[in-house]
């Protein structure tokens, strides 16, 4: 297989269907059927939220690979940090127990999905 077709299965098994029309990614699958509740809890003490990770994972993506290896600019906004409800431009490495808290009972769930899908594309 060459090495960008790899590339883009891999990213497609990441990303929600509307980012790679006609598939059914592990992540439709695995966070379609989840409730709002169930994507803001916190499983243990220093764990986080599926809201957080999602946010995460969209917010490495969109510096590591927009950003860094793409050299195009962030996705990341005004409008997109109003949207999501979410203050942070980081990443989200080093946040306290706190933070990790306030992000994961504030964010915007589909604004969240919807800012992931759109640094996907």
């Amino acid at each position: 297989m060459h090495l960008e077709r790899f590339f883009a299965a891999q990213h497609a098994a990441c990303h929600a269907s509307d980012v790679y029309e006609g598939r059914t990614p592990s992540s439709d699958r695995v966070l379609g059927g989840l409730s709002e509740a169930q994507l803001r809890m916190r499983p243990g003490p220093g764990l986080n939220s599926l809201v957080w990770l999602l946010w995460h994972m969209a917010r490495t993506e969109d510096v590591a690979v927009n950003l860094v290896v793409a050299a195009r600019a962030q996705v990341l906004d005004d409008t997109w940090m109003r949207r999501m409800n979410v203050g942070h431009r980081h990443m989200g490495t080093g946040m306290t127990a706190d933070e990790v808290a306030e992000l994961s009972a504030g964010a915007d769930i589909a604004g969240v999905r919807a800012y992931r899908s759109a640094v996907g594309r």
